[in-house]
């Protein structure tokens, strides 16, 4: 009679386990831009093609992701004196909430390169986040051209 009784529940449970409906993050893009620095005279730095979609539909678990695609180039000749380039992105939720990661190349002449920066807010748990996403990018090389810097923020908004 347990035995029965066991085996019934066990099947029952079975069957609620292969029915129930799987509850998945979803992977979102909150933002993301194109950003690009450059020594030929005179240095320049660029933010460019930001889309960063307000208001965001998000489900408590998702993970939303924001990017940054830099790249950097130098026409000097080799040897040249040092050139900094430095990008930065950052999504900040609050006062003290926040995820950011950044890349920072040297360059002295005939050099060029490029990565992505990608920042993740892991399992959303508000629906109703305010957030402020922030790229940054910035040449600098001392005395020739100081520091030339360009920077883009957005809202977005979680719904």
């Amino acid at each position: 009679m347990m035995r029965e009784w066991l085996r019934g529940v066990l099947t029952t449970a079975t069957v609620l386990l292969v029915l129930a409906p799987a509850v998945v993050a979803a992977d979102l893009t909150g933002g993301e831009a194109d950003g690009s620095t450059s020594y030929d005279d005179p240095c320049l730095a660029d933010v460019s093609n930001v889309d960063a979609p307000s208001p965001l539909d998000v489900t408590l678990g998702d993970n939303v992701h924001f990017y940054f695609y830099v790249s950097y180039t130098d026409t000097r000749s080799p040897g040249s004196s040092s050139v900094t380039h430095y990008f930065y992105l950052k999504a900040q939720w609050g006062v003290t909430d926040y995820v950011d990661d950044w890349r920072t190349y040297y360059t002295t002449g005939s050099a060029s390169g490029g990565d992505t920066i990608e920042v993740v807010m892991y399992n959303i748990q508000s629906t109703s986040y305010t957030v402020q996403v922030t790229w940054l990018a910035q040449i600098t090389s001392d005395p020739v051209c100081t520091t030339s810097s360009d920077q883009e923020v957005r809202t977005v908004q979680f719904t």
